[in-house]
């Protein structure tokens, strides 16, 4: 039986976590929801939690009986006797870890239920908690190569959430000569990679997926030589690298969610390709753009119903050429919808400028709350890159094609402007952007591109 006493020194509470110092604070908290399950809901209470008693010396803080009893009665008492699991004796053998309680915490709060706000509070602590615990410094960086464990390997397969890997073959290509992959782990979860980076090689900035595969081909050979000579395979021209593109990161962890560590991965990756290639001066990366297809037919369907004014009249003159003119706007949706448009290159033609202009609207003038409304550029922008160039064709498999048309972006990560373009940002809402991005939001219809224009 476990019987706390508050004269108790914090530092005689230090238990484990998986090898990590277990927090006196954690320790109080877990003891304050066993104290609500035996005070406010005892036939709530877990079975091998009925003999857990508090010395009358730790006093317990009168809100746990009050503001907490509604907290419970909404849906906190169903949640932890669901999802927490304490063995007590002498010690706390085993305690569910934070890291776990949060992950389902997090699918709890997936719903809509208005009564969640406690839950929410919960998460909030954890999320605190947490990114104390898996704070930069106590991450380890490690390069996962074709002789990592078979466990790790499989792991980056299972988690890749980008570019979804096909089979073994594809995963040794992503692990092999031209290619990096990166990942951090905590010493408490070793055969863990909690974010995952994948880097190409190359001579310049890929501007589609194709291009990444072929560069590492191409630079495969010895260019330097007379004529072409294919060297071992397995070896790597250091002087031929110029360029690491960026081309997916994920994040594996849903208890780690809004724990910022893709930032710190990125710009850690960074110092270590500068020490291994000391030429490599460009860095970028090569981004899906999620859910432009959604908001591109969201922006069809009122265009059709006569709301908004998606496209101009030479293009709308190009696309009848393909399309029939009674019912423009619902065979558009339907050739976007079944990817159709792809193996014709006169519709495809007719399509590049619409839909690159209307991407470039998506990225640069379509915000929440000051901020872009596309996660993957809200990110990359808050990291201090500049959204740099859009890419036609630049993903054609059917998820890229799902998602963006086949479009993709590279954010450039010039390192000597990062700090200054994130604190603008951030503070003033400005999207640090190039030329040609700002050309194509431009050519957009309405007030939005009117302000874009004054900017050229």
């Amino acid at each position: 039986m476990l019987r706390v006493s508050s004269t108790m020194s914090p530092y005689s509470m230090l238990l484990p976590f998986h090898h990590v110092v277990f927090p006196y604070s954690m320790l109080c908290f877990l003891l304050h929801v066993v104290f609500l399950h035996t005070y406010c809901f005892p036939s709530t209470m877990p079975h091998h939690l009925q003999h857990v008693t508090y010395s009358s010396s730790c006093p317990v803080p009168f809100y746990m009986s009050c503001h907490l009893h509604h907290i419970m009665s909404c849906h906190l008492h169903h949640f932890m006797s669901r999802h927490v699991t304490y063995t007590m004796s002498h010690t706390l053998h085993h305690v569910m870890s934070p890291f776990m309680l949060r992950q389902e915490l997090i699918s709890e709060l997936d719903s809509k239920d208005p009564h969640l706000l406690p839950l929410q509070q919960l998460n909030s602590t954890l999320r605190e908690t947490l990114s104390l615990w898996f704070s930069v410094g106590f991450l380890n960086l490690e390069r996962v190569t074709w002789r990592s464990p078979c466990e790790m390997l499989q792991k980056i397969s299972e988690y890749e959430a980008v570019h979804p890997v096909r089979n073994w073959t594809d995963l040794k290509r992503r692990v092999g000569p031209y290619r990096r992959c990166f990942v951090y782990t905590h010493s408490s979860m070793p055969d863990e990679p909690l974010v995952v980076l994948h880097t190409a090689l190359s001579d310049e900035i890929a501007g589609s997926m194709s291009g990444i595969v072929s560069a590492a081909s191409r630079m495969s050979v010895d260019l330097t030589a007379k004529s072409d000579v294919v060297v071992n395979s397995e070896e790597e021209n250091p002087s031929l690298v110029k360029a690491a593109i960026f081309y997916s990161i994920s994040s594996t962890q849903k208890g780690l969610q809004g724990i910022e560590l893709g930032n710190y991965l990125i710009k850690r990756v960074v110092r270590e390709l500068q020490a291994e290639f000391p030429l490599v001066n460009q860095f970028s990366t090569l981004s899906p753009i999620p859910t432009f297809r959604l908001y591109l037919v969201d922006r069809l369907k009122a265009a059709e119903r006569g709301e908004m004014e998606l496209l101009t009249s030479n293009e709308l003159d190009q696309l009848r050429l393909f399309l029939s003119p009674d019912n423009l706007w619902s065979e558009l949706r339907k050739v976007l919808h079944t990817n159709s448009w792809v193996g014709e290159v006169g519709l495809m033609s007719a399509l590049e400028g619409p839909l690159m202009r209307l991407c470039a609207r998506y990225l640069y003038l379509e915000k929440r709350r000051g901020y872009t409304l596309d996660s993957v550029a809200n990110f990359h922008l808050r990291n201090g890159a500049m959204m740099w160039r859009l890419n036609w064709r630049a993903d054609l498999t059917p998820r890229g094609l799902g998602n963006s048309c086949g479009i993709m972006v590279n954010y450039r990560y010039f390192l000597d402007q990062l700090e200054s373009n994130s604190r603008r940002y951030q503070e003033e809402q400005y999207v640090t952007v190039s030329e040609q991005v700002l050309r194509l939001a431009a050519a957009s219809i309405g007030e939005q591109a009117e302000k874009v224009t004054s900017k050229l």
